[in-house]
């Protein structure tokens, strides 16, 4: 079964090599989820990896092809991270079917009922066509979410396993490609932003040429960089890997780069967390992202993004000036307005220059403004206190003694106090956001086994010829479990 994912893989790599992106094009979607099937039913810790990797590269495999075969949009490869994500909900639904009554899923069904009250008003005031694409950002994060809350305890062990392992190959692969994206500009990347500058008329990621780019790495914007860097970042804190120092640095530096100053604050506030919270061992190893930052930061002020790194950093301590806080600010405040008058909201497909039309201030700009907007005061109310009680019970894990825990406790608390800045809670870091609330939420049943959680040697979850072992802890009493394949 690994072998044909290789397979598939060296064959898109040569499809790409010898310029037939349009063929690439035509078979990276359907066999993408016909893979990401064949592993759920048979290799499920496959699935993990093939999830978040796809999130992480199909961008970068979308400009591949479109530079080679023209550009598309809307683009099926941006929509196969979605369908890759549906496939547990979907395969999975008689687990979730089974628990669909208990109190435990009520967040999940709270959260789906203030979408569909946002789908149906967006229909009426709309267009299908143009509630499709945020129906996907809204809703496939919470029903990947709810099949992961449903799912058993073997299943969310693969999947702390499968986020530190894909994080960290992540933030070393995104890391090092940002650097390289930066310094050289390659073909693709520049044709996207020009392409993108044409068709869309977005214009926030720089210009396309050496030193002139916001990185965006290998994913579809700056932003969403910034912060799936960011929580990658947090991960690392707790790995054992001989190369987690090496990532940290490039990692830093890419995120730097990105000039996403909710990121830098979201990992200021995880690594404030973790250094108030965890044990003496987490605090040792706590030190090698924070090395990486001020590493990375040297490295950055030699070059050409000296004075533009330093003028953002610059504006936390002068938000009385900085003219885009300003216009954050006041665009949030006509956002409440707005909702005061209207406030069954707008819809899915609102607008995101609903209320400035200028460019001076999106709905993307601010995640709170966006939902209430979207789904209407008590529906967006609903959805944010499902998330909120999500995030409660994060908070309660902090307390729980496996450092993996904890660190993806704090990765979701540093992701939703983002909300008020940016629309976390949707696409990919939306996915990131309600996996790490509901993996932290079910903190009571954590996995300890017998030299470690994180890190390289042992993984998480160790397999082998007649299933895997390990170490179930609920609550204070210690049971040893053989789980079946």
């Amino acid at each position: 079964m690994l072998r044909i994912a290789l397979c598939f893989l060296l064959l898109e790599s040569v499809l790409l090599a010898a310029g037939a992106g349009g063929i690439a094009r035509l078979i990276y979607p359907p066999t993408i989820v016909l893979l990401a099937a064949w592993f759920f039913v048979g290799k499920r810790k496959f699935y993990f990896d093939l999830v978040l990797w796809c999130w992480f590269l199909s961008p970068f495999l979308r400009r591949m092809m479109d530079y080679q075969a023209g550009w598309k949009d809307p683009s099926f490869i941006l929509l196969t991270p979605y369908l890759v994500t549906m496939v547990a909900p979907l395969l999975g639904a008689r687990r979730i079917a089974e628990r669909f009554l208990r109190q435990e899923s009520a967040p999940f069904v709270v959260a789906l009922l203030a979408i569909a009250c946002g789908v149906a008003l967006g229909f009426f005031q709309g267009s299908a066509s143009e509630i499709a694409t945020p129906l996907m950002d809204w809703a496939v994060p919470v029903l990947f979410a709810w099949w992961l809350h449903s799912t058993t305890d073997e299943d969310r062990a693969n999947v702390f396993s499968s986020v530190e392992r894909s994080f960290f190959w992540g933030v070393l692969v995104m890391g090092i490609y940002g650097v390289i994206q930066y310094v050289v500009a390659p073909p693709w990347d520049t044709n996207w932003l020009t392409q993108l500058s044409a068709n869309a008329n977005v214009n926030s990621m720089g210009s396309p040429a050496p030193f002139g780019m916001r990185v965006f790495s290998t994913l579809n914007s700056s932003g969403v960089l910034a912060l799936v860097l960011a929580s990658g970042l947090l991960i690392l804190v707790e790995s054992r890997r001989k190369l987690a120092p090496v990532a940290a640095v490039f990692g830093s530096v890419s995120l730097l780069l990105t000039l996403g100053r909710a990121a830098w604050l979201a990992l200021a506030i995880g690594l404030a967390l973790l250094l108030i919270l965890m044990p003496r061992k987490v605090l040792r190893a706590a030190v090698i992202p924070g090395l990486a930052v001020f590493l990375a930061f040297s490295l950055a002020a030699l070059g050409p993004a000296r004075d533009l790194i330093g003028d953002r950093f610059s504006s936390f301590h002068r938000l009385q000036g900085d003219e885009s806080a300003g216009d954050r600010l006041s665009g949030a405040l006509r956002a409440g307005q707005l909702l005061i008058n209207q406030p069954q909201g707008f819809g899915l497909g609102v607008p995101q220059d609903l209320i400035a039309s200028d460019g001076s201030f999106s709905l993307n700009d601010n995640g709170l403004a966006n939902g209430f907007l979207a789904l209407g005061l008590l529906p967006g109310l609903l959805y944010f206190g499902s998330l909120a009680v999500l995030l409660v019970q994060s908070c309660r894990s902090l307390r729980q003694k496996p450092p993996a825990v904890r660190v993806v406790a704090v990765a979701a608390i540093a992701f939703a106090a983002q909300l008020p800045l940016d629309t976390v809670n949707l696409g990919p870091t939306g996915v990131l956001l309600w996996m790490f609330a509901t993996l932290a939420s079910r903190g009571e049943y954590s996995f300890s086994f017998h030299e470690g959680l994180i890190g390289s040697a042992p993984p998480l979850v160790s397999t082998g010829p007649r299933g895997f072992t390990g170490i179930l802890v609920p609550g204070k009493e210690t049971v040893r479990a053989r789980l079946p394949r």
